[in-house]
């Protein structure tokens, strides 16, 4: 007997809820601005200089391909360790600080340069029912 009541009553107390209209609103959008601050500038390296920054940058660019490699290659099989996540970031900053030295020494020094990233996303959620008693509630959640 107390089963058949507990079932009817919640039943009843849904019956209510099936009766609500809800709407799903919203917008979104996206934006990227990128700044590139390259100014050229007087080159102040010889010759020989520049040509032995430049094999510099290119050992490390190979370098820090190689290490980018290992870590997807390890990263798709399991097998990924610290050392070579180490070893990829290593890589990559001995690559930044060699294209830093050569633009230091053939006229193409880096100022700023910039990526801004903009996005913004909207979801409206909106209820509205009428209660028993003839009223109509409303209700809004905005999640941003």
């Amino acid at each position: 007997m107390k089963k058949l009541l507990l079932a009817s009553t919640a039943l009843v107390a849904t019956a209510g809820m099936a009766a609500a209209e809800i709407t799903f609103s919203g917008s979104a959008r996206f934006g990227a601005i990128y700044t590139d601050g390259t100014a050229a500038v007087a080159a102040t390296g010889s010759a020989a200089e520049i040509t032995a920054a430049t094999a510099a940058v290119t050992a490390a660019t190979t370098a820090a391909t190689a290490a980018a490699a290992t870590v997807t290659a390890n990263t798709a099989d399991g097998s990924l360790a610290a050392a070579d996540v180490t070893a990829s970031i290593a890589a990559a900053v001995a690559q930044a600080t060699a294209e830093a030295a050569l633009d230091a020494v053939d006229g193409t020094a880096a100022t700023s340069s910039d990526t801004v990233v903009h996005n913004r996303f909207t979801l409206n959620i909106d209820g509205k029912t009428t209660i028993d008693s003839g009223a109509e509630l409303f209700a809004r959640v905005r999640v941003r």
